[in-house]
């Protein structure tokens, strides 16, 4: 096996590790908030959760099925709401922005639970779903 990382993989890394040093400042903002400017917070809340959420399209759409893609972009929704309530100074429309983004995880999770989109594996044939599974292993 070879030691080279495809060039779309080098992507979602990148991606992955930009994620990871965006967020690094947030934490040093919990630990001494005293050495960032009056109102840092919501910009260095907002900025992992923007990068997560292009990030997580990113990999579905090099990586995943049409409908993996379209479930992704569920979570990249809340994701850019959840950043987008860090960062409004409305509070009505931050408390929108997070209740939709609240709503678009749930979607999110009971799409999972629910087993959608179906898992594809490689070389098997597509589910069609008004076949009876049990009717065809009995034929």
């Amino acid at each position: 096996m070879s030691g080279v990382v495809p060039a779309p993989h080098r992507f979602h890394l990148w991606l992955g590790a930009a994620t990871l040093v965006v967020t690094a400042p947030l934490l040093v903002w919990d630990w001494a908030p005293a050495v960032f400017p009056q109102g840092a917070h919501g910009p260095l809340a907002a900025a992992p959760l923007t990068v997560i959420g292009v990030a997580l399209l990113a990999y579905q759409r090099l990586r995943g099925s049409r409908s993996d893609f379209l479930k992704a972009w569920i979570s990249a929704v809340a994701f850019f709401l959840w950043a987008l309530n860090q960062v409004v100074p409305d509070e009505h429309w931050a408390t929108i922005c997070n209740d939709l983004a609240v709503a678009a995880f749930i979607l999110d999770v009971a799409l999972v639970i629910l087993g959608w989109p179906a898992p594809v594996t490689p070389g098997a044939a597509p589910v069609v779903a008004s076949q009876d599974p049990a009717k065809s292993a009995r034929d």
